[in-house]
């Protein structure tokens, strides 16, 4: 059915974030991971997915589900302009 294969897909798109961004997140040893953007809509399709891999891995950075929407990216953008905030990411942004 359809239902199956919207769940299915967004299975499978929750294990592959959660494959991807596990070095990442414990690398620089996040301790929150924000997800925005209208893929929050479907979080309850791929949360639990995504939650079970960083889980199998160890990593136990805290999710937060954003409410902003596509106005995240914007926040985020203008933060970087931030000098004294740039700085600091910039640091981190060697270890990549």
């Amino acid at each position: 059915t359809d239902k199956k294969l919207v769940n299915d897909i967004f299975a499978c798109y929750g294990i592959n974030m959660g494959l991807f961004i596990s070095n990442w997140l414990d690398r620089f040893k996040a301790e929150v991971l924000i997800i925005g953007g209208n893929i929050v809509k479907v979080y309850n399709l791929f949360g639990p997915h995504l939650k079970s891999i960083l889980e199998s891995y160890e990593v136990r950075t805290v999710i937060c589900v954003s409410d902003l929407m596509e106005d995240a990216s914007l926040f985020g953008s203008a933060r970087m302009l931030d000098e004294q905030y740039w700085n600091k990411l910039n640091k981190s942004l060697l270890l990549m």
